[in-house]
């Protein structure tokens, strides 16, 4: 028979996000992983607040090499300069979403 307090504990659990560990993956993985988040029709795309899909485009992507902000409103914030990153900087952008995870500082809900 299952008690009121296992029960509580068990829901508290599921309502808790996985910890992300950055270097549980492999490249290819981590890349699977960033396009969840980075895509704009990503299973997990929802999670980023704009300001951090922008931090990770500007400040860890390579695609175009480095790029400013205006440069990327000009390019109307091209997908590819995320996809054609190097593996370095997938795995850079990989590192952030998982400090922000590990730290709630993302969407949980929709």
């Amino acid at each position: 028979m299952t008690t009121t307090a296992t029960l509580k504990a068990l829901r508290e659990l599921a309502a808790t996000p996985r910890r992300h560990d950055e270097n549980a993956l492999s490249a290819d993985e981590k890349r699977t992983a960033v396009m969840g988040y980075m895509h704009y029709n990503g299973d997990d795309r929802w999670r980023l607040k704009d300001s951090q899909w922008k931090f990770c485009y500007l400040q860890h992507a390579d695609g175009f090499g480095q790029i400013t902000k205006a440069q990327a409103v000009e390019q109307c914030w091209d997908w590819s300069h995320i996809r054609d990153s190097s593996p370095a900087a997938i795995a850079s952008i990989w590192e952030t979403i998982c400090f922000w995870h590990n730290r709630g500082r993302l969407k949980v809900a929709r």
